[in-house]
């Protein structure tokens, strides 16, 4: 048992810890905060690891690291071919705070620089694991009770849904996506509370 155990830890992103809030197959993950809900369905009954990244990973008492801004989760579905992992902030009305918090979390992740700054996250991460995630399937998510309307036509252009506050915030994630091949259409990284979704 304890071999299955450190085989399995050596597939996590990060090493075990009380920041992980579940690891096992339940068939929902419910990640909420205040407000802000959103339910990861795992309808293919596979390992899913929930780490709590703000407040846990990165305490919120380390002065140290007070400039580095993160997201609240970041959620680890393990099957036998790949992984899928969730970066997701649960937010009030603040939408592009939410951005700047998932462009900093991908710059965490995948840029060696900008974490090594980071001390609780470096000191629990697997790097060759995270490493392995570039170009794989990441999946941003920005909660709000409300997150915007939709994609509406203005001026004859389509503009994204919380386009009137957030433009440079955005392009910061755009910028991020691209870079490491991250999904960057904002109306799907933008849900509203309530948002479920099959892992």
């Amino acid at each position: 048992m304890a071999g299955f155990l450190k085989a399995r830890n050596k597939l996590m992103l990060f090493t075990d810890g009380d920041y992980v809030e579940s690891n096992d197959k339940r068939s929902i993950v419910a990640l909420k905060e205040n407000a802000a809900r959103i339910e990861l369905r795992n309808t293919k009954s596979i390992q899913v690891i929930d780490y709590k990244l703000d407040k846990g990973i990165i305490p919120e008492k380390d002065k140290a690291d007070k400039d580095f801004f993160k997201c609240d989760h970041i959620v680890e579905c393990l099957n036998d071919d790949d992984k899928i992992v969730y970066a997701v902030e649960l937010k009030g009305e603040d939408v592009p705070h939410a951005l700047e918090q998932l462009t900093s979390t991908v710059k965490l992740l995948f840029e060696p620089d900008y974490r090594k700054n980071c001390k609780p996250f470096l000191k629990v991460c697997n790097n060759s694991e995270i490493e392995a995630l570039k170009g794989k399937m990441i999946r941003l998510r920005a909660v709000s009770p409300k997150p915007g309307s939709n994609m509406r036509k203005d001026n004859g252009k389509k503009r994204s849904a919380t386009h009137n506050v957030k433009y440079a915030k955005e392009g910061e994630l755009r910028q991020a996506c691209i870079r490491y091949k991250i999904n960057f259409d904002i109306d799907s990284i933008v849900v509203k509370t309530g948002h479920s979704e099959n892992i």
